[in-house]
């Protein structure tokens, strides 16, 4: 077995502590096996190859952002989308999934999406409210999949303040959410089968500190 073999074996198991993570991840994982004696130049120069590590791979810049205080839960949810449209036929059409979080709670739900469409994303919106709980206020950015007649009427139906972001092209919290499940809750979401994505996200280091519910 080669070395890109014997690294492909640990970051594409989801049951493996090195999987679908970073370099310092793998790096330790690969260190602790000591199967391998390999640097951490070498396993980026691979990571550098992998698709789902460069598809998340984001870059760590800090702005000033407008503090959020909500006093009590449901006060106020943020939601977003975030794109797997390279991996559809993998989950059956479904090419994006929206994420919506309670901020004061950290409560999270996801809903996966074939489209972005309005009339979508309000059955998307709907499938959550019906679980019982409704927000006093809606975030978004100004995106086109929130910022239309259906989804204003919804909310307006059911009561919700619906804002968007004025400064950021993203909704804060949901947009971080998003990005703390990532790569590992994305690049599941995207490759393993949805019955084995739940046990995934029980067990996932990082996603563990999060109560996420995947509707498939």
């Amino acid at each position: 077995m080669t070395y890109e073999d014997y690294l492909q074996s640990i970051y594409y198991d989801p049951n493996h502590g090195g999987s679908f993570g970073g370099l310092e991840k793998l790096y330790r994982a690969v260190r602790k096996e000591g199967k391998y004696v390999l640097g951490k130049a070498k396993i980026r120069k691979w990571l550098q190859k992998q698709e789902t590590y460069t598809l998340h791979q984001h870059v760590r810049r800090k702005f000033k952002r407008q503090r959020v205080v909500v006093p009590y839960m449901d006060y106020q949810w943020d939601v977003d989308t975030a794109s797997m449209i390279n991996y559809t036929k993998e989950n059956d059409g479904y090419g994006f999934f929206v994420l919506i979080i309670d901020i004061f709670s950290r409560y999270i739900w996801t809903v996966p999406l074939h489209t972005t469409k309005a009339t979508e994303m309000v059955d998307a919106l709907k499938s959550v409210f019906d679980r019982g709980r409704v927000p006093y206020k809606l975030r978004s950015d100004k995106g086109v999949e929130f910022k239309n007649r259906a989804v204003h009427k919804l909310t307006k139906e059911e009561g919700i303040d619906q804002f968007f972001t004025q400064n950021e092209s993203k909704a804060n919290f949901a947009e971080r959410a998003i990005k703390t499940s990532s790569p590992e809750s994305v690049a599941i979401v995207v490759i393993i089968k949805p019955t084995d994505g739940l046990m995934c996200y029980r067990t996932s280091q990082t996603v563990i500190t999060i109560r996420i519910i995947v509707q498939w």
